[in-house]
Protein backbone atom coordinates (compact mmCIF):
# COMPACT_ATOMS: atom_id res chain seq x y z
CA UNK A 1 0.00 0.00 0.00
CA UNK A 2 1.10 3.44 -0.71
CA UNK A 3 0.60 6.42 1.55
CA UNK A 4 -0.85 9.66 0.09
CA UNK A 5 -2.06 13.06 2.62
CA UNK A 6 -5.36 14.67 2.15
CA UNK A 7 -6.02 18.18 3.98
CA UNK A 8 -9.00 18.16 6.15
CA UNK A 9 -10.49 20.14 8.60
CA UNK A 10 -9.35 20.22 12.15
CA UNK A 11 -12.68 18.51 13.26
CA UNK A 12 -11.97 15.84 11.00
CA UNK A 13 -8.67 15.26 11.83
CA UNK A 14 -8.99 15.05 15.49
CA UNK A 15 -11.53 12.35 15.07
CA UNK A 16 -9.45 10.44 12.48
CA UNK A 17 -6.60 10.29 15.31
CA UNK A 18 -8.91 9.36 18.13
CA UNK A 19 -10.41 6.80 16.19
CA UNK A 20 -9.46 3.26 16.56
CA UNK A 21 -7.35 0.82 14.01
CA UNK A 22 -10.70 -0.92 13.02
CA UNK A 23 -12.38 2.47 12.08
CA UNK A 24 -9.53 3.57 10.29
CA UNK A 25 -8.78 0.59 7.69
CA UNK A 26 -12.91 0.97 7.34
CA UNK A 27 -12.83 4.26 6.23
CA UNK A 28 -9.54 3.78 4.36
CA UNK A 29 -11.11 0.76 2.66
CA UNK A 30 -14.01 2.71 1.61
CA UNK A 31 -12.74 5.66 0.63
CA UNK A 32 -9.88 3.85 -2.20
CA UNK A 33 -13.34 2.60 -3.75
CA UNK A 34 -14.60 5.91 -4.07
CA UNK A 35 -11.33 7.55 -5.35
CA UNK A 36 -10.94 4.23 -7.92
CA UNK A 37 -14.62 5.17 -8.84
CA UNK A 38 -14.00 8.91 -9.05
CA UNK A 39 -10.23 8.67 -11.34
CA UNK A 40 -12.20 6.14 -13.67
CA UNK A 41 -15.55 8.10 -14.24
CA UNK A 42 -16.00 11.58 -15.25
CA UNK A 43 -16.33 14.44 -12.41
CA UNK A 44 -19.81 14.86 -13.38
CA UNK A 45 -20.45 11.21 -13.30
CA UNK A 46 -19.47 11.31 -9.71
CA UNK A 47 -21.99 13.14 -7.34
CA UNK A 48 -24.81 10.60 -9.00
CA UNK A 49 -22.69 7.95 -7.95
CA UNK A 50 -22.33 9.41 -4.53
CA UNK A 51 -25.98 10.19 -4.30
CA UNK A 52 -26.89 6.95 -5.20
CA UNK A 53 -24.69 4.85 -2.91
CA UNK A 54 -26.58 7.47 -0.24
CA UNK A 55 -29.53 6.15 -1.19
CA UNK A 56 -28.85 2.86 -1.01
CA UNK A 57 -27.20 2.42 2.49
CA UNK A 58 -30.30 4.47 3.54
CA UNK A 59 -32.54 2.47 2.32
CA UNK A 60 -30.67 0.36 4.04
CA UNK A 61 -31.07 1.51 7.44
CA UNK A 62 -28.00 3.69 7.36
CA UNK A 63 -28.07 6.96 8.80
CA UNK A 64 -26.09 10.16 9.93
CA UNK A 65 -26.50 8.93 13.35
CA UNK A 66 -25.11 5.62 12.88
CA UNK A 67 -22.40 7.26 10.78
CA UNK A 68 -21.48 9.62 13.88
CA UNK A 69 -21.04 6.75 15.89
CA UNK A 70 -18.90 5.02 13.67
CA UNK A 71 -16.50 8.40 13.53
CA UNK A 72 -17.22 8.84 17.15
CA UNK A 73 -15.87 4.83 18.27
CA UNK A 74 -12.89 4.50 20.04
Amino acid sequence: MEKIQLEVDKVTAEKWNSSNRKTKKQISDAFEKVLDIFFENKEEDFWPFLEGIRKKAENKGFNDEILNEILNDK
